[in-house]
């Protein structure tokens, strides 16, 4: 159970400089987390998302990763970027935090290139 919980942990600050890094990267471009601690609570939505959302998503859209060899992988990614912004935007104004990626279906996937490749850098650095 506590190695569970250590993963958890770790898995939701290597979310959250990912994400602090794609707002760095991004910032232009109108991707922005505010407050400060909206990274750690954003952080723990892709977590949630990634690990229960994505693999039912991926299993049902099988069929056009196989005919797009994987580049459908990076819409799936991108759409579930969306969803987490459609969620706070609409779902839970009360908590303070303001979450956005920008305007056009572009942004969404290059934000989610972006915090794919951070996440995995963060997460082979914050390994060792």
């Amino acid at each position: 159970m506590r190695w569970f919980f250590q993963d958890f942990i770790f898995g939701i600050i290597a979310n959250a400089l990912a994400l602090l890094g794609v707002a760095y990267l991004l910032g232009d471009m109108g991707f922005s987390i505010t407050p400060i601690w909206g990274y750690v609570v954003i952080g723990a939505m892709v977590g949630f998302v990634n690990a229960v959302v994505k693999p039912i998503i991926t299993l049902l859209s099988l069929p056009l990763i196989f005919l797009t060899m994987g580049l459908f992988l990076a819409v799936i990614n991108g759409m579930l970027l969306f969803a987490i912004e459609y969620l706070f935007e609409n779902i839970l104004l009360n908590t303070g935090i303001v979450f956005t990626v920008g305007s056009g279906w572009l942004s969404y996937l290059i934000a989610a290139a972006l915090l794919s490749l951070l996440n995995s850098i963060t997460h082979f650095f914050l390994a060792k």
